[in-house]
């Protein structure tokens, strides 16, 4: 058995070593995925099911590039989701 105070100081750990990354997808409770380093994805999050499917599309990423050259930034890292309603659930 492990203490709970144990899987949360594991958690705080890993999220400070950036292995994993936090997702609050406006509910109460967190959830957590592993950290791709450098492969950009984004999400979709069905309100219904509270299903969560991952993307990648390139255009985001060319997006991004604009937006770090318009405003002379360096981008480090971007969030993005999409909520919605599945339709197979109506």
């Amino acid at each position: 058995m492990v203490s709970r105070a144990t899987i949360y100081n594991t958690i705080e750990l890993l999220l400070k070593s950036k292995l994993i990354i936090k997702h609050q997808f406006g509910n109460n409770s967190s959830q957590f995925e592993r950290s791709y380093k450098y492969s950009q994805h984004d999400h979709v999050l069905c309100l219904d099911t509270g299903e969560l499917l991952e993307f990648c599309d390139p255009r985001i990423h060319e997006i991004q590039e604009s937006i770090a050259k318009i405003y002379n930034m360096e981008i480090t890292h971007h969030s993005l989701t999409f909520y919605g309603r599945c339709k197979d659930n109506k």
